[in-house]
């Protein structure tokens, strides 16, 4: 066999090669993504993606994030399993360096997709709010079956933003909540008054992490009880006599972004809690939480 010969055998299997990789990269195991106003799903994505089009040439604008809101409404149900399969944090990572790769050559345009493509899945997702409930099995299985920080991180804030709807992942929330990692734990504590399900369930819990030594879970479990409203009575009297303990404090009460892509900031690379805060005015919270779930337990100090 000559060596040219063999030199077109070698390159037509490096092109068969390179095309595998490449359908690899684009593929999408859910089947065509849904489509609006002739548009398909990534391209309402890019509304969400801070870095979308670098590094390409003239990319296309993004729509409004406003519009990206109508967009994923109408698709709903159809859009979400897409969403939860771009929110795989690993996969988008590689498919990311493959696709990098691949721009690089000028014989097949490439689209820019969304660089970040967990990301912009986690803003779309949050900010769908009680209309994506039919992701909540998928992000359960997601958070209970990869252990890496993002899913751990992120997957209780969704299901906080879903709210009442996510109720079937109280179980793993509850779970979530006795985690070793501060940022997943006090995350799914705000998740759990978010959902507010299963007050039978939920509020003993609650109740016992407002003697947590770590005043960060005191702050989100007073929060999070103060979300079920008169539904926690039976927690009042923790409240109570955790409020006398709590020392005096003049720092506001720090707040939490459900739902919106500021929200993404928790979720950076070293998962140091950015945003979280680091001294609560506990009290004040306790206070807020007593005057939400029984108005007449609030201290005559604290009445206003």
């Amino acid at each position: 066999m000559g060596k040219k010969r063999l030199l077109l055998i070698a390159t037509a299997l490096a092109v068969i090669f390179c095309l595998g990789i490449f359908a690899w990269a684009l593929r999408d195991t859910t089947g065509p993504e849904p489509t609006y106003q002739g548009k398909p799903l990534s391209h309402w994505l890019s509304a969400f993606d801070p870095g979308w089009g670098s590094g390409a040439t003239n990319p296309p604008p993004p729509p409004a994030v406003s519009d990206a809101d109508t967009a994923l409404q109408a698709m709903r149900d159809d859009a979400i399993p897409h969403l939860l399969r771009k929110l795989h944090y690993r996969d988008a990572k590689l498919k990311r360096f493959i696709l990098g790769i691949l721009s690089k050559q000028k014989l097949i345009k490439i689209t820019p997709v969304p660089q970040y493509s967990h990301f912009t899945a986690y803003a779309a997702l949050s900010r769908m709010g009680p209309s994506a409930s039919n992701a909540v099995p998928g992000l359960v299985e997601y958070f209970e079956h990869d252990p890496s920080p993002f899913p751990q991180t992120a997957v209780p804030n969704l299901l906080g933003s879903i709210g009442s709807p996510a109720a079937p992942a109280i179980p793993t929330l509850l779970k979530a909540a006795a985690h070793t990692n501060g940022i997943v734990r006090n995350n799914a504590i705000r998740a759990l008054g978010k959902v507010h399900a299963d007050p039978g369930r939920v509020v003993p819990v609650l109740a016992s992490l407002l003697h947590d030594p770590d005043p960060l879970v005191r702050a989100n479990a007073a929060l999070a009880l103060g979300e079920f409203k008169s539904d926690a009575k039976s927690s009042v009297p923790a409240l109570v006599e955790q409020r006398r303990k709590e020392p005096h404090s003049t720092n506001a009460a720090f707040s939490f972004n459900y739902g919106t892509p500021a929200g993404i900031i928790w979720l950076q690379p070293r998962w140091s809690g950015v945003g979280l805060g680091t001294n609560p005015n506990v009290a004040l919270i306790i206070t807020s939480a007593l005057e939400s779930i029984d108005p007449a337990a609030v201290p005559e100090s604290d009445a206003k």
